[in-house]
């Protein structure tokens, strides 16, 4: 069995992981228990091919035993460890080289680390299976600066083109509640000024938005002989993810896009994505009350058309000040000004949202 082989040579294997001392240890420990006991490596096999092998992940994924005694999640750390091994070799068999496989140890070593964190132990548990399975499944590819997870869109509007001059026109969908900022009303939030409608047809009516993401309260008229729809619910899409490895440059973010539409195109064609979209605290156009014109994130936002979407404070523990866990504000250590900047807003009851963008493939 090829799992087991790959966990025989774990230590040599492990080399080339950034992993801590401590993380590594961890490992090799786990290692050691694991393959003195046939029925914990039947059980990783049966984990492999259920989450690699089939098509949908069961619904209790995150919550499935380790059957170790110890349920910290290690078992899945080995079966993901192996996965990223034999990642490459699955990629050839599907015709794509396998260089396409080696942003899953960047992943691994994230994801672990941050387990780490979150809950003390080292392993996978909870919402980072989720997230290393995506990498590895393949469902996500990190192609230079950015990661493209293959989806499909279900976004708070929907995009109508005209067919006489290619002007974009994206419209909110039906029943979202905003405030007088023209934001979505945060979850629980009792103040609602203005629920969106949609009528489609040969008039098209609805609400766009304002080049900040913020709602255009004026109901726009489309004549529906002249535009189409080109982005709507269930389409196939890329969702844009940014991994926190490195600086984002306007020439990195290009050139991620570049090989992206040319990977996707030559190997995914008949998935016929539609966009590239991004739902992220990044595409917050409030940000800009903190940072430069000049800086990374801002050059990043003008890549995209936002309509600005749910309070996401999720992103200032996460994204921000890289915290696992959601503690008070007040426990919130800033180390730089943007962090301090952002803790004053919220603290004042403000919020930072997520902002979905798109950018048509």
């Amino acid at each position: 069995m090829k799992l087991r082989t790959v966990i025989e040579e774990m230590p040599e294997r492990l080399i080339r992981y950034q992993l801590s001392e401590n993380a590594v240890q961890a490992m090799l420990v786990y290692r050691e228990m694991l393959l003195q006991n046939e029925s914990l490596i039947c059980q990783a096999g049966i984990y492999y091919k259920l989450f690699f092998e089939t098509e949908i992940l069961p619904p209790d994924f995150d919550t499935m035993p380790d059957n170790d005694g110890q349920e910290q999640g290690m078992l899945f750390a080995m079966v993901f460890f192996a996965r990223c091994e034999l990642f490459g070799e699955a990629l050839e068999k599907q015709g794509i080289p396998a260089q396409f496989a080696n942003h899953g140890s960047w992943h691994f070593c994230d994801l672990f680390e941050r387990n780490k964190r979150c809950y003390g132990t080292y392993g996978f548990r909870g919402m980072y299976r989720e997230g290393m399975v995506k990498y590895v499944k393949p469902k996500t590819f990190t192609i230079g600066r950015l990661s493209f997870e293959m989806n499909v869109f279900h976004g708070p509007y929907v995009v109508y083109k005209s067919r006489k001059n290619g002007r974009l026109v994206p419209l909110a969908v039906s029943g979202l509640n905003y405030l007088k900022n023209g934001k979505q009303v945060p979850k629980n939030d009792k103040e609602i000024y203005f629920t969106t409608e949609l009528v489609e047809g040969d008039a098209i009516k609805g609400n766009t938005f304002h080049t900040d993401g913020s709602l255009n309260f004026e109901t726009v008229t489309l004549d529906g002989s002249e535009y189409e729809k080109i982005l709507a619910d269930g389409d196939p899409v890329l969702s844009v993810h940014i991994p926190g490895h490195d600086k984002m440059t306007p020439e990195l973010v290009a050139d991620a896009f570049t090989r992206a539409r040319d990977f996707f195109k030559t190997y995914y064609k008949e998935k016929g994505f539609k966009a590239f979209v991004c739902s992220s605290w990044l595409l917050d156009t409030g940000l800009a009350r903190f940072l430069k014109s000049d800086s990374n994130i801002i050059k990043f936002q003008k890549e995209f058309t936002i309509a600005l979407s749910f309070v996401n404070t999720f992103a200032i523990y996460w994204n921000i000040f890289g915290v696992e866990n959601f503690v008070p504000y007040e426990e919130l250590v800033p180390k730089n000004r943007f962090q301090q900047q952002v803790l004053e807003w919220v603290k004042s009851g403000e919020y930072l949202y997520s902002g979905n963008g798109f950018i048509l493939f």
